[in-house]
């Protein structure tokens, strides 16, 4: 076994897949013994700092993509098997792997000889993180050598998986050769298979075969022939070559596929080239092919592109929002949604708005409320940093539940209503501590002001409404200043409630508004129109002259401000006293000291102070 400086890959390693595993499960088998010739002693040293400096990042950063990928290099070069195994674990369950290292591991395995079941597992995984040619060509060759292949069984789950691999690489214009190139192979093999049985046979079952085999491989060649794909003009010569062999029709649409394909690869090769470049200008090459793509509109072909592009760049952020945003708008709904979310949050599991968007997902393609609430959990995990994102998704959550609840009827609909409270309670619970730690709290006060109306409109509670309201204003007072929060409040109340009942939450909102903002000026106006509509002019004069001495307080205030405006950080100019003693300035030894004055730190604190004040209001 390795070394303590492996000690990232024991504490943060997972299994290879969600099932126990044992000691002897295949995966342990590995040992850290050299199997080759082992590396020189002043190498191995060098190697051996480098993966202790590499641990400790990892310690304080366990997400570094760069590091994992660094780690497992050196792992690999040392020839730690069983250390070098963990830290692919380690990094496969935390993100995605390159196409590279996929193939690595799989390679590694097979020299070792792992069981094969081990070994479809790592197949499977690599094609759940980004299009793989690669690694479907070595997945398509092995199955190819399969003994039992030419059996009717055999070839329907080939087939299958074959199709599956044309579907996610088949239209790579510089690989989706390989994977189109195995299909042909097997199906040329299963043709040789059926030609020797039919010489042996001699019967029209056997020839029949034959002649079926031979119109499947040339509705092959038509399908890749339309496809802009590298060395088409070799692929076109072999459709010919067999045709010509068995004497069979090449379709009229062959050729002419063929011609607009290969224009369109010329096109293509443009952006190939912008690709191949290392430095930052591959991303943008990768933008203009994007684009280029999307003008063409075909959504199939867009996709290859961005899964091209993610998986070059997986941290080029831009990329996954673009192409979420791409999928959805185009399918709307279904697996190729809900899947490139999945694979999305490997990489933006910090970012609310993708949670956001996913329930909303989940909610068109009608989930069950349980698996949704399994994805609510799953994002509360995250680390949002800020109250803000988990307030989101709180309220969308909570959003949802109750668009669910105006769906259905009876029990259903009262169980429906009690889970909306639970789960509005337990987001209070959560999000008030946050709160008091200072983080802004806007949408939670949201979150408040819509359960509040839920109440009102839906579960015909009124008192309990106001409760909530109440509870939002005496609690926190970043909602007391917010006339957003008030004027829901009053919307609600001029719904429901009576006029006393009214005049009373325009009262507390005129003083309760921040008065740097016009808020405090907007509650003042709501409350002198709300008068003339609904009251005597006893009820106007009394409202008036709470606006008169919440005015006053408002005036003074800007005006306070306007004179710091004018301070600068100095005292303020007394004419009495300055002017007297303007007499006694003293040019040669005050102007140095004013000098100085300028040249110091108070205004470059009185500038974060007036910063700090002006969040703090």
């Amino acid at each position: 076994m390795d070394s303590s400086n492996d000690n990232i890959a024991a504490d943060g390693g997972s299994d290879i897949s969600s099932d126990d595993q044992s000691s002897d499960d295949g995966f342990d088998q590995l040992s850290d013994e050299p199997t080759e010739k082992p590396i020189e002693d002043e190498k191995r040293e060098r190697l051996m700092d480098d993966l202790k400096s590499l641990n400790e990042k990892l310690v304080e950063q366990p997400d570094c993509y760069q590091s994992h990928v660094e780690k497992i290099g050196i792992l690999k070069e040392l020839k730690m098997a069983d250390s070098l195994d963990r830290a692919r674990r380690t990094m496969q369950a935390k993100m995605h792997l390159p196409e590279k290292l996929w193939l690595d591991w799989i390679q590694d395995y097979k020299a070792d000889e792992q069981d094969e079941r081990y070994i479809e597992q790592l197949f499977q995984m690599a094609f759940q993180d980004f299009i793989c040619p690669d690694v479907w060509w070595e997945y398509l060759v092995a199955l190819s050598a399969k003994s039992d292949l030419f059996s009717e069984e055999g070839m329907v789950k080939a087939r299958k998986v074959f199709e599956d691999a044309r579907n996610a690489a088949g239209l790579h214009l510089v690989k989706g050769g390989l994977v189109w190139g195995a299909c042909r192979d097997l199906e040329t093999c299963y043709l040789e298979h059926l030609v020797n049985n039919a010489r042996e046979n001699c019967s029209s079952e056997a020839l029949a075969a034959v002649e079926a085999q031979v119109a499947k491989m040339m509705d092959d060649f038509k399908r890749q022939l339309s496809i802009p794909l590298r060395n088409m003009e070799s692929t076109m010569q072999e459709c010919k070559d067999l045709a010509k062999l068995y004497g069979a029709e090449i379709d009229a649409g062959i050729p002419r596929k063929f011609e607009a394909a290969l224009k369109y690869k010329k096109e293509l090769e443009k952006h190939e080239k912008s690709l191949v470049k290392e430095d930052g200008s591959q991303v943008d090459g990768y933008w203009n092919y994007i684009e280029f793509e999307k003008k063409k509109a075909d959504p199939t072909r867009v996709r290859m592109i961005f899964e091209r592009a993610i998986a070059d760049h997986p941290y080029e952020f831009d990329f996954w929002y673009d192409y979420l945003h791409y999928t959805r708008s185009t399918y709307k709904r279904g697996p190729a949604v809900r899947d490139l979310y999945k694979r999305a949050f490997r990489i933006l599991s910090w970012d609310n708005k993708i949670w956001q968007d996913y329930l909303l997902v989940l909610e068109q393609d009608e989930e069950d409320i349980t698996q949704m609430q399994v994805v609510v959990t799953d994002a509360l995990d995250g680390n949002f940093g800020a109250c803000d994102g988990y307030s989101e998704i709180w309220l969308t959550w909570i959003v949802i539940l109750k668009r669910k609840y105006s769906q259905c009827e009876g029990d259903e609909q009262d169980s429906l209503r009690e889970r909306i409270r639970t789960e509005y309670a337990s987001a209070c619970e959560l999000l008030g501590g946050l709160i008091e730690d200072g983080e802004d709290g806007y949408w939670l006060y949201s979150l408040y002001s819509y359960m509040a109306i839920l109440e009102a409109t839906h579960f015909d509670n009124l008192p309990r409404a106001r409760e909530i309201f109440l509870e939002l204003m005496k609690k926190y007072r970043g909602a007391r200043l917010m006339w957003t929060f008030w004027s829901d409040y009053y919307d609600m109340e001029r719904r429901f409630g009576d006029v006393a009942s009214q005049r009373s939450l325009l009262h507390k909102a005129v003083r309760g508004c921040a008065a740097d903002n016009g808020d405090a000026e907007f509650a003042c106006k709501k409350l002198m129109r709300f008068e003339r509509e609904a009251g005597t002019l006893e009820d106007w004069q009394a409202s008036q002259k709470i606006v008169d001495i919440r005015m006053s307080k408002v005036n003074r205030r800007k005006q306070r401000l306007e004179d710091n405006k004018w301070q600068k950080g100095g005292k303020k100019f007394n004419k009495s006293k300055d002017f007297g003693n303007e007499k006694k300035f003293n040019k040669s030894k005050d102007f140095g000291n004013e000098k100085k004055f300028n040249k110091s730190k108070d205004f470059g604190n009185e500038k974060k102070i007036q910063q700090i004040q002006r969040l703090r209001k």
